[in-house]
């Protein structure tokens, strides 16, 4: 159940990435898609990654990551792919609430 869980969760983190893009071309065409897939990969790799050499503390964490999960969900939104974003909001909180249940650091 964990691996699974985490597994999502990294599904979840490049969906994220793809409403970002979605969203930015959507709004102002391929430039803007690709600077904030860039924007979003390097918030995620510095501040949230499990890895990262600065990740924050969970609580900083937490708001940084519903930030880029919001604005990705936005994305498809802006897109006209308000389905998309509100399933990808539900299993996003559900996958979150899963982490928590296991013990994991989401």
């Amino acid at each position: 159940m964990r691996a699974a869980s985490l597994a999502l969760r990294f599904v979840l983190e490049l969906v994220a990435l793809a409403g970002l893009a979605e969203g930015g071309d959507h709004v102002g065409g391929w430039p803007l898609a690709l600077l904030a897939v860039v924007a979003g990969a390097v918030v995620w790799g510095l501040w949230c990654a499990p890895k990262a050499r600065r990740r924050l503390p969970r609580t900083a964490r937490t708001a940084v990551e519903a930030a880029v999960f919001g604005l990705g969900a936005a994305g498809y939104a802006a897109a006209g792919r308000t389905a998309l974003a509100v399933g990808f909001v539900v299993v996003a909180i559900a996958n979150w609430g899963m982490l928590i249940a296991l013990g994991e650091d989401p």
